[in-house]
């Protein structure tokens, strides 16, 4: 059996998700977001990301935010790093790094400060471990928490082909549309 490479695995899962219709997306994206509501405690600081056009998208936890909790952005800030900014409802956002929304201020957050991290994949396989863009912003980041790390994919980004690296940081749990994993400790 060929073995692909990360980057091939990258063109394919990125290839399928980019086939869902926008309404399979939103569905998806609804239970994600339903399910991944059961991890956050009140008073929580939580970290979410913007996503890309065809990433799930649970932010729709900040909107139904009954003020119980507060959350936090990623944003970029150099060619290798990134660092999480309050968001809340004066935050205006700009086109950042990727052509991701990113909020317009730097009111930087503490990483210790956050509770969970919520987390976009590319792929992730049954023991957690997760394939991003190949950058390692989200690596380089989440070694320096210790929050709870939750990566967020439709079942289509699942692939146990995924080859991971002594720097690529494992996620706790991933949550898609149909089944929640768990890190293999």
């Amino acid at each position: 059996m060929i073995r692909l490479d990360n980057q091939a695995i990258r063109k394919i899962i990125q290839a399928k998700c980019k086939k869902m219709t926008m309404k399979q997306r939103n569905h998806a994206s609804q239970r994600i977001a339903c399910v991944s509501q059961g991890f956050i405690q009140k008073q929580a600081i939580i970290g979410l990301f913007m996503p890309m056009s065809y990433e799930p998208d649970i932010t729709s936890l900040y909107y139904d935010n009954d003020k119980m909790n507060r959350f936090a952005l990623p944003k970029v800030t150099s060619k290798t790093a990134m660092e999480f900014v309050w968001w809340d409802e004066t935050t205006k956002f700009q086109t950042g790094a990727f052509s991701i929304l990113e909020p317009g201020h730097s009111n930087y957050i503490a990483p210790n400060a956050l509770s969970v991290i919520f987390v976009p994949v590319v792929a992730f396989n049954h023991r957690c471990e997760r394939l991003g863009h190949g950058k390692g912003y989200y690596d380089r980041y989440l070694n320096k928490v210790d929050a709870l790390k939750i990566g967020i994919a439709f079942s289509c980004q699942q692939s146990e082909d995924i080859q991971c690296f002594a720097h690529d940081v494992v996620l706790d749990v991933v949550i898609t549309e149909k089944d929640i994993f768990y890190k293999v400790a």
